[in-house]
């Protein structure tokens, strides 16, 4: 970000940055199956899920105060020097759990992109969680916006809200990652059903109550 110049440039940047961040997730996510048993995955994802939080709520408190007092370079400038600790750590802790003939029976075992791309249950998981994605992402991409543009707070105030909802979701993951493992267990399609119907509880309300704070 230090050289852009134009917005098209910084479209670009961004559009990267995204790719990179969804790599990021599958790759984690992947490491939590080699590592964990069945039983615990939920749990560990939940974890793994909250610091995406975690990290939302820091950059909410942090980066605008640093964008306001030395510019929107240097938050930028913060974020690229904690990507690349994270990846330094990360390759120094990394550890592969499996022996080698585990390794070599694992990748035997692993289904084509024919078998995962048409199995009923895997499609419909991934569309629910790519809706559950949209949910999520216009919310944490909004709220600061109309809360600065609409109930005219301060930049700075606005993302500390922001930051409020962040810690909420990263209480909230490993929450329900507990309860899938230890009261669900392998009946996923009830908790599934639960989780459905408790986000479309939280957003019946939201439309009434932004109408009602425009101006």
């Amino acid at each position: 970000m230090l050289v852009i110049s134009t917005p098209a440039q910084g479209w670009l940047v961004e559009f990267l940055t995204g790719i990179e961040a969804g790599s990021l997730i599958a790759c984690a996510t992947k490491a939590i199956v080699i590592w964990f048993p069945a039983r615990e995955r939920a749990t560990a994802i939940g974890v793994q899920q909250a610091s995406l939080n975690l990290g939302g709520m820091s950059a909410a408190f942090l980066l605008p105060i640093i964008a306001v007092t030395q510019g929107w370079r240097a938050s930028f400038t913060v974020l690229s020097g904690v990507a690349i600790v994270s990846s330094v750590l990360s390759l120094i802790f990394f550890k592969h759990p499996l022996t080698a003939k585990e390794d070599a029976q694992q990748k035997a075992s692993k289904s084509t992109f024919k078998e995962v791309f048409t199995n009923r249950a895997i499609v419909l998981v991934a569309i629910g969680a790519m809706l559950f994605g949209i949910i999520e992402f216009c919310l944490i991409m909004n709220l600061v916006l109309f809360l600065h543009e609409s109930i005219l707070l301060s930049a700075v105030v606005a993302s500390s809200y922001l930051a409020i909802v962040e810690g909420a979701g990263a209480l909230g993951k490993p929450l329900f990652g507990v309860v899938s493992d230890r009261l669900f267990g392998e009946n996923a399609d009830l908790y599934w059903w639960l989780q459905e119907w408790l986000a479309s509880l939280a957003l019946y309300g939201q439309p009434s109550c932004c109408v009602k704070a425009q101006p």
